[in-house]
């Protein structure tokens, strides 16, 4: 505030705070602010995902796009993509299969680290075993309602973008839910600081380049922040970090796998 001030220790009270008397009101007011906003309930720590063990996870990530990307041929491109006509007609496993294919490295790399850096903030809340299930699943819903929305224009994409602002959507859910749980809730601006945030990052990333498909990542940061917040709202997030890890990402391995092993047995139709 620029005000000047002085701290005197003071026996058993900690410290007095002296200010000039034509400050007086200004640093009460100050003070008395301060006392409000901590007198809400005390959030709990925030887990903290093993280190190793989380690392682990995050390279695996990096390896599986790297290999997709590598043995990408034109037969995987027809069979994996995210195409609105073929998931319509019943080949549902595009939705994951789409996130794991990309048309260029610069595609894949920056869908790499940025996956990493969000899934990273993201394990400090759900852990990293069900940071991935989330992720997936974030992703693989984005994926659906962008099929469902572009019906009938023939529309398809790939890549692992949705699933990448589906988790900047479910870091936003689920901090927005902790802000408004702390300030008891919604009248403070300061509360929507994470929505805006994340809105404004969602712009900044989301939205430019010849073949950004802005719908995709809207609709997965759109669902990334209902599933966040609805998982802070009910305090699901300190349960699923208490849990063991495999329960989560042992299923997430495996709706890859079993996408890809129906997508490579039916062929594909488009």
């Amino acid at each position: 505030m620029g005000i000047p001030y002085w701290l005197i220790p003071w026996p058993g009270a900690g410290f007095i705070l002296y200010v000039d008397r034509l400050h007086a009101e200004a640093a009460r007011e100050q003070c008395a602010a301060y006392e409000r906003e901590q007198s809400g309930p005390v959030p709990p720590p925030e887990p903290t995902p093993s280190g190793a063990q989380s690392s682990i996870s995050l390279l695996v990530y990096a390896l599986l796009l790297s290999a997709m990307y590598v043995f990408t041929t034109t037969r995987l491109l027809r069979i994996g993509r995210s195409s609105e006509a073929a998931i319509r007609d019943g080949e549902l496993w595009r939705v994951v299969t789409g996130l794991t294919l990309h048309a260029d490295w610069p595609h894949m790399a920056g869908n790499m680290v940025g996956g990493i850096l969000l899934a990273m903030l993201l394990f400090r809340f759900t852990g990293y075993g069900a940071g991935w299930l989330l992720i997936l699943l974030t992703g693989a819903l984005g994926n659906l309602l962008n099929a469902l929305l572009h019906a009938g224009t023939g529309h398809s994409s790939i890549g692992a973008s949705t699933a990448v602002f589906g988790t900047l959507g479910l870091v936003v859910g689920l901090r927005l839910s902790c802000q408004l749980r702390q300030r008891a809730g919604a009248g403070s601006l300061r509360s929507w600081i994470p929505l805006l945030g994340g809105i404004a990052m969602l712009g900044l990333l989301g939205a430019g380049g010849a073949r950004t498909d802005v719908t995709a990542h809207l609709l997965g940061f759109a669902v990334g922040v209902l599933a966040g917040g609805t998982l802070g709202a009910l305090r699901l997030d300190e349960t699923l970090a208490r849990l063991p890890p495999w329960r989560f990402w042992l299923p997430a391995l495996t709706l890859v796998a079993a996408a890809w092993a129906a997508a490579w047995l039916r062929g594909g139709s488009v």
